[in-house]
């Protein structure tokens, strides 16, 4: 039996737009995923893959996926959950890759048709060559469903203090944001404020309010202002490159500079921005959909959000005050 405890809001027939593939992100007991070497004669032959194939006509893209990974490498799935959609050109076809979790399966794994395959640690895939659209699976594997952007604070020392709750709550990425602090030492905030998630393993980008003589490395968050103004990424690809969006304008954008994920709002009515129009989760999804970019639903949302965000095409929520207050 399949069991998928999120229902997409937006239904949409890929066919018709692209070649649509389920693809799996399998898990073992020990949290390595399954990965798969693409025979040479295959579209991308030689890269290494997520298993998956595509979506026939009848069949829903759980149906799917069951159907692939047990001709593929001989197990029965039984709980998918969404990951991400990735629509991708490449110079012979365009692909949307639905890409679902798999948490528990039966079956011992096996290359049905002849490839190689493996576990990975996450942190190892990275070692592996893929195809060029598999590069957000792996940044979605790799970041947390909930993100906390910092918010007013007394000095660093509350500052700290308000990290570690938001940490504790759940956040997996932490947005230093300066509000109102115009006085403090950065310098000193940011070697606490990454001594702290390094302790934790929490990833720290900084808001691109802040001079640009800070060390970058950390990892970078554009304002929308910002972005708007690139020609093309301004840090390496091996910095995490964050953007604030709020259009499709400002979204296509984020795409031309290669970001490596998105904060999209506002979605509800915030406490913050009380005169901005909310776009709603119909709005949000229809945007998602389109974009090949891990995005954090931003507005009004908090860690009771993150199945309703994910069910929405989201990789999960950002929040200010329900993770700061």
């Amino acid at each position: 039996m399949i069991t998928s405890p999120l229902t997409l809001i937006i239904e949409v027939d890929f066919s018709v737009l692209a070649v649509h593939v389920a693809v799996g992100v399998v898990f073992n007991s020990r949290g390595e995923v399954l990965i798969a070497l693409r025979n040479k004669g295959q579209h991308q032959g030689g890269l290494w893959e997520f298993p998956g194939g595509k979506v026939e006509k009848g069949e829903t893209v759980q149906q799917a996926l069951v159907r692939e990974l047990k001709e593929e490498v001989g197990i029965v799935a039984h709980h998918l959950e969404p990951l991400i959609g990735i629509p991708h050109s490449y110079t012979d076809k365009k692909v949307f890759l639905d890409v679902w979790t798999v948490g528990d399966f039966e079956g011992e794994v096996v290359g049905r048709e002849g490839q190689e395959v493996c576990w990975v640690a996450l942190k190892n895939l990275g070692d592996f060559q893929f195809p060029v659209a598999n590069k957000p699976i792996i940044l979605a594997l790799q970041l947390p469903s909930i993100a906390s952007i910092t918010g007013v604070f007394n000095d660093e020392n509350d500052l700290i203090l308000k990290v570690s709750s938001a940490i504790s709550k759940g956040a997996g990425l932490i947005c230093y944001r300066p509000t109102g602090n115009s006085n403090v030492c950065h310098d000193l905030i940011l070697n606490k404020l990454t001594a702290l998630c390094a302790a934790k393993c929490v990833w720290l980008t900084v808001n691109s309010s802040i001079s640009t003589n800070y060390d970058v490395t950390r990892g970078l968050h554009l304002q929308s202002s910002e972005l708007m103004r690139l020609k093309a990424r301004p840090v390496s690809l091996n910095t995490l490159l964050g953007a604030s969006c709020h259009s499709k304008e400002e979204l296509d954008q984020a795409h031309r500079v290669g970001v490596d994920y998105i904060m999209l709002s506002p979605v509800q009515q915030t406490s913050s921005h009380p005169s901005s129009l909310p776009m709603g989760w119909q709005t949000f999804a229809e945007l998602v959909i389109e974009s090949s970019i891990p995005i954090f639903a931003l507005g009004g949302l908090g860690p009771e959000d993150v199945d309703t965000a994910r069910a929405n095409g989201a990789q999960g929520i950002a929040a200010i005050s329900k993770l700061w207050d």
